[in-house]
Parts: C-alpha cells; structure tokens; sequence
C-alpha cells in the first residue's frame, strides 16, 4: 500500500504534537489527527471494499473459466470415445 499524502500530514502532525508544549496547541493538534486518521481510515474502508468487488468478479470469471475448460475436456473426452468405437467398427466391418 502506497504512502499517501494524507498519511505524511498525519505523520508531521504527530511529530508536531511531539515538540509541541503549549497543551492549547497540542490539543487542537491531536483533534485534527484525530479527524485525519478517521479520514485516512474511511478511505482504507473504501478501498477494501472495492477490492473485495473486484476480487469477486475475478473469482466469477475464474469459475466460468474453469466450468469452461471442464466442458472441453469432457468434449474431448467424448469424442476421443467416440473415435475408438469407430475404429472398433471400422474393424469389425472390415472383418479384421
């Protein structure tokens, strides 16, 4: 996860709030670190939760895909089946 530029406000803020010595100041400091880690934690929310979409759209299409592939295999199989009987009458009609 890339470091954002809301996530170095906060992190100045709290160096800020380390050398601070005035309690006012240090105060309305944490206030407004306290609302910007609210923020930054409502934007992490946001993208978990579009992740976890995309994740389950990926997911479908990989099943599709995989139900897919079953069916082709399966196709195969039938006609792999389908060419030795064939062959098996072929032979018979031949009289081998």
């Amino acid at each position: 996860m890339a470091i954002t530029l809301l996530d170095q406000c906060i992190q100045a803020l709290f160096d800020r709030i380390d050398r601070t010595t005035d309690k006012v100041e240090r105060q309305e400091l944490i206030k407004i670190k306290n609302k910007l880690i609210a923020l930054r934690k409502k934007q992490l929310l946001t993208e978990l939760d579009q992740s976890s979409h995309r994740y389950l759209a990926i997911t479908g299409h990989l099943e599709a895909i995989t139900a897919d592939m079953k069916a082709t295999t399966d196709a195969i199989d039938a006609a792999s089946q389908a060419a030795a009987l064939l062959v098996r009458i072929s032979a018979l009609l031949a009289g081998v």
